[in-house]
């Protein structure tokens, strides 16, 4: 995404933080040690940011085109359509997904899903 706004010469009116983390699985340290170590304190307090939205992309790196790669546990009975094509697709962990809270993240999902390219 970075790579993307830099190359098109975007021209944004907000500022955006691209931070990566690893071994999240661990207590989340190091999301944590971000949000209370740096964003409050010297964004927002320090700096009076004001924070209008956080986009957290998780397991981005776990494509796996093989067939059985995907298993869907619990949230194939919370979403039965996407759960289907999963199974269509002979359970490949090939797609990315968008979660979004109702309500509170609609507008952002919404922006996002009307841009997105690729939505298949």
């Amino acid at each position: 995404m970075a790579k993307l706004i830099a190359q098109n010469n975007c021209k944004l009116d907000k500022t955006i933080i691209f931070v990566l983390f690893d071994m999240e699985e661990d207590g989340l340290k190091g999301s944590k040690y971000f949000v209370k170590d740096y964003l409050i304190p010297v964004e927002v307090i320090q700096n009076g940011a004001k924070v209008i939205a956080v986009i957290v992309m998780d397991m981005i790196l776990e494509h796996d085109s093989t067939r059985n790669s995907q298993s869907l546990g619990i949230i194939a009975n919370v979403l039965p359509e996407w759960s289907a094509k999963v199974k269509q697709n002979g359970y490949r962990g090939d797609f990315a997904a968008v979660w979004a809270r109702k309500g509170i993240d609609t507008k952002l999902y919404e922006k996002l899903e009307k841009n997105w390219v690729n939505k298949d």
